[in-house]
């Protein structure tokens, strides 16, 4: 897996509240996450000596998110991951999510 991070320090949204404009100025954090995995099972014949992959499969991943904090109760995330994975035995096939998290704390 390889992974990097970058903070944007008091970024500034602009946005309006009841015909009011007002600015936020805070972090924002993005993530972005690259990995790969291999995992095959293999039929050994000693007496004949030869291997055949019975099963396994090659996984690629990529992901990533945005996160902000909007005040210290109130976090919102975005968020994308794609995973691509190939079988030893059928066809590739990939898998993709996304979406919108807010996250409210209600302890001190």
């Amino acid at each position: 897996m390889i992974g990097t991070g970058y903070r944007i320090k008091k970024l500034l949204i602009p946005f309006k509240i009841g015909g009011k404009q007002r600015r936020l100025e805070n972090d924002l954090q993005i993530k972005v996450n690259l990995s790969f995995k291999t995992s095959n099972s293999v039929l050994r014949k000693l007496a004949e000596g030869t291997n055949q992959v019975t099963q396994g499969m090659q996984t690629t991943s990529i992901s990533g998110d945005a996160d902000y904090e909007v005040s210290d109760k109130l976090r919102v995330n975005l968020y994308y991951k794609y995973i691509f994975s190939t079988p030893v035995s059928s066809s590739p096939y990939g898998n993709t999510s996304f979406g919108v998290s807010v996250r409210f704390t209600l302890a001190q």
